[in-house]
């Protein structure tokens, strides 16, 4: 008589038990390193974002272009993204060309309707052989811009007129 085995379709329930064990460690050692890898990046989150904004949008943008450093040098299609003329690392003083390093921030107006959310990054350029280069972002300033806008927009908050209050957008 035939002796008829079953073959499981799985092939890890038709390795050796050694091998599956090895398999789960490698399963387990793979998951904590994700686990790890994703606090450590969530950390490093470079951009201050202002939540629960519930000014119109007209007033949000107002204070944003009052506030940004240096004034507005491009803003995008839709007018929700904003970038700041350079200025000096640390000062948000105007660039007068003669610095080796120079900064810009971007500020973004998120969502369709209140409350909106507002992302602000500051990046660094430096000066390489006379050509600006990249440099990356810069967190301690990025900070100092995000309370100043919220500083702003809370001040902001109280100086609204009355009108403000029974618009529904």
């Amino acid at each position: 008589m035939a002796r008829s085995t079953y073959e499981s379709p799985v092939w890890i329930l038709t390795r050796p038990s050694k091998s599956r064990a090895v398999l789960a460690i490698q399963a387990a050692t793979l998951f904590f390193l994700f686990i790890i890898s994703s606090v450590i990046l969530s950390g490093c989150t470079t951009a201050a974002t202002i939540n629960n904004v519930m000014l119109s949008y007209n007033a949000t943008k107002t204070v944003v272009v009052a506030n940004i450093p240096q004034g507005v040098r491009k803003e995008s299609a839709n007018g929700r993204e904003l970038t700041s003329n350079t200025f000096l690392v640390e000062t948000f003083a105007p660039d007068k060309g003669t610095a080796d390093e120079r900064a810009y921030a971007v500020v973004k107006i998120l969502g369709s309707s209140r409350p909106y959310s507002i992302d602000v990054r500051v990046f660094r350029e430096v000066k390489k052989k006379g050509i600006w280069k990249a440099d990356g972002s810069d967190s301690e300033m990025t900070e100092l811009l995000g309370e100043r806008l919220k500083q702003a927009l809370a001040d902001r908050r109280e100086d609204r007129n009355v009108i403000d209050e029974f618009r529904a957008f």
